[in-house]
């Protein structure tokens, strides 16, 4: 059988470091070959050099036994390679349809047409209403892609890729942001392209999915090949130890008695998202909060953090009633806010990994020096060491607090969002899918340091669409469904199938 993509003894250096250190790697026609690792074991980087927007240092790429060369992107889009990244591409500005054509979009079937290179605006409907219907999603081809939740915009990137005429389709993290019946969509997708002829390379940190959905498994670490196999012959265990060099640690029970309530809802309403929406969250108790895409989570975190409007209801806050008109009034009443899209709003690409995470820490008395007329100059010394000193508790790699933040991988990124507001002076803390695109070693230390905080005193809001992810971890769950809170479930209670028959 013909081979769609081989790389051979693929190297790649930055700064004189090699993140790949010789890997070998193929995909067949009609099979989903998983790729898995820690963040920073490079994963991102293969599959940059595979896409055209890097090339190896060393090493030969070829597809279909042609050696090939990509100098772009478009490159290997002609050589029938398209991938949907984690970090989304989509044009926010355009409609819905616009972005699924990008790239080739239809031109008129007139001489005039075809010199003025008008677009058919037509045929744009058409094949966006195909591929969206492919993609089982109910998405308004008209409506602006901005517009779309960070949920619905993954579900327009993989509708993209079934437009196209592709060999081969590279996902990378796609269900990070779906609930389970999105997931069980994408899923059969996924099966019905491979039984189309077409390769699947998947990437995902969900070992669930890696394991139910491959036919083939490659395992990289540091840069380098340390399992590859038939799907057959790995286990969650040996995944996990492949991975990390270790087995995979047990998460102990929590023991630990909340406080009094420091986060109360009544009412919340905000069309046409949340309707009536009623809970509390009490001082050392992690709460998660599950629901399907649309349900409305987002949107009640939002208009806590001050960044939704509120058309009615009552938030109150240690006993007070509040109304932050801004993350910034939330942030001085000390509620913080982890968001989903750490791209678009979660960290400052350009700025350095201490800067970032010094931010969160500006509003604290020991780290600034306040003189007449409002002047301060801060004490940088402690903001470094606050710094340093979170990096090497979350384990950012690199461990380099001087590394800029956009050149890190997802999980990285995500692990500095994170770090920039436990650095502030918070007694609420709402995370919107707060391990998404983070391998199982680091899911591992994030809830470790969650539940840190928990026991330290602090309140917890947790949003999550890993139902496994929240049952292990969180005091109690609250169900979403259609802007309403319609369940708290704890205790004995709590299971995946309860939670589902809650949500749908």
């Amino acid at each position: 059988m013909d081979k769609l993509i081989e790389a051979r003894k693929i190297v790649k250096r930055f700064s004189g470091n090699a993140v790949l250190k010789g890997v070998d790697f193929e995909l067949l026609p009609g099979e989903v070959h998983s790729l898995v690792g820690e963040n920073g074991a490079g994963k991102s980087t293969l599959v940059n050099i595979l896409t055209g927007l890097l090339n190896p240092d060393e090493g030969e790429l070829r597809v279909r036994g042609k050696p090939m060369r990509f100098d772009s992107p478009r490159d290997a889009r002609l050589a029938g390679i398209h991938v949907i990244h984690q970090e989304l591409t989509f044009a926010p500005g355009l409609s819905v349809a616009t972005n699924i054509a990008l790239g080739a979009l239809p031109l008129r079937n007139s001489r005039l047409g075809r010199l003025l290179g008008l677009v058919d605006r037509d045929e744009v409907m058409r094949r966006a209403r195909r591929a969206l219907a492919k993609a089982n999603t109910a998405i308004d081809p008209a409506a602006p892609a901005g517009r779309l939740s960070v949920a619905q915009a993954q579900l327009l990137e993989i509708a993209r890729a079934l437009d196209g005429d592709f060999q081969v389709i590279l996902f990378d993290e796609p269900t990070s942001s779906l609930g389970p019946s999105e997931r069980d969509e994408l899923f059969v997708n996924i099966r019905r392209l491979r039984a189309s002829g077409i390769g699947i390379l998947y990437i995902s940190h969900r070992l669930d999915e890696i394991l139910g959905l491959s036919d083939r498994i490659t395992v990289l670490r540091d840069g380098a090949i340390v399992a590859s196999g038939a799907a057959s012959e790995f286990d969650t265990d040996r995944v996990v130890r492949s991975m990390t060099g270790s087995a995979m640690r047990q998460v102990a029970a929590r023991n630990g008695k909340p406080g009094e309530v420091v986060l109360e809802v009544k009412g919340l309403s905000s069309p046409p998202h949340v309707e009536h929406a009623e809970f509390s969250l009490r001082r050392g108790e992690i709460v998660g909060m599950a629901g399907l895409v649309g349900a409305g989570r987002t949107e009640v975190a939002g208009c806590i953090y001050g960044v939704r409007p509120v058309a009615a209801g009552e938030i109150r806050f240690e006993g007070r009633t509040v109304a932050p008109k801004s993350p910034s009034q939330a942030l001085d009443l000390g509620i913080g806010y982890a968001t989903e899209d750490r791209k678009g709003a979660g960290i400052f690409h350009m700025l350095n990994v201490e800067t970032n995470i010094s931010t969160g820490a500006l509003a604290r008395p020991n780290v600034a020096r306040r003189f007449t007329y409002g002047t301060s100059w801060l004490k940088w010394g402690r903001l470094r060491a606050l710094a340093a000193g979170l990096v090497k508790e979350l384990n950012v790699r690199p461990p380099n607090p001087k590394a800029i933040a956009g050149t890190l991988s997802g999980g990285n990124q995500q692990k500095v969002m994170f770090a920039r507001l436990i650095a502030g002076d918070l007694r609420v803390l709402m995370l919107d899918e707060p391990t998404r695109g983070v391998d199982v070693g680091a899911k591992a230390q994030i809830w470790q340091l969650i539940r840190r905080l928990a026991d330290d005193g602090m309140g917890i809001l947790a949003i999550s669409s890993d139902i496994p992810e929240l049952i292990g971890n969180v005091d109690r769950v609250l169900v979403m469904r259609r802007g309403r809170i319609v369940a708290e479930v704890a205790g004995e209670d709590v299971s995946e199938d309860r939670l589902m028959r809650h949500m749908v």
